[in-house]
């Protein structure tokens, strides 16, 4: 009786919680609008995908794990940091305001349906460990009166 007590409670904790292994998540932003506010941040185990003009305002930080896919609105503000574990993608035209990479095997700009990646920092690339560009990539530092995007890398 005992072990069947233990057997039901470890199905209903699975049933419960999920399987006992870790997930990844798949945010899908379908023409909504996503606000961080300052001095918060939102963490995404998985790919971050945005679609029919969804949006993203960001004031805080966003933790990315998974692929970013940006045919939405292309502006992401504050930070957001490329934080996985294997490699990442960045598909489609985003223009960034703070990028920090902090991934051990990279972070690559793709195409995306057939259109060359287009994007853009208007602050700051950080450089934590490595960070890859492909021949397709296209990584621009914007610079305007307000201030010179910039490069730091500590890999």
């Amino acid at each position: 009786m005992k072990n069947l007590k233990l057997i039901l409670a470890c199905f209903m904790a699975i049933f419960m919680f999920g399987e006992a292994h870790s997930q990844t998540a798949h945010l899908y932003n379908d023409g909504g609008t996503i606000t961080i506010l300052p001095n918060t941040s939102m963490r995404v185990n998985g790919d971050f995908e945005q679609v029919n003009s969804g949006s993203t305002v960001n004031q805080g930080d966003i933790y990315l794990t998974g692929d970013l896919i940006n045919d939405g609105l292309a502006e992401i503000g504050g930070t957001f940091h490329f934080d996985g574990v294997a490699s990442q993608e960045v598909l489609g035209t985003t223009d960034f305001y703070d990028i920090v990479m902090n991934n051990p095997v990279g972070v690559t700009f793709v195409q995306f349906a057939g259109l060359p990646a287009d994007a853009s920092v208007r602050n700051s690339v950080i450089i934590q460990q490595d960070a890859v560009f492909t021949a397709a990539s296209n990584l621009t530092l914007k610079s305007d009166a307000s201030g010179t995007a910039f490069l730091m890398d500590y890999s």
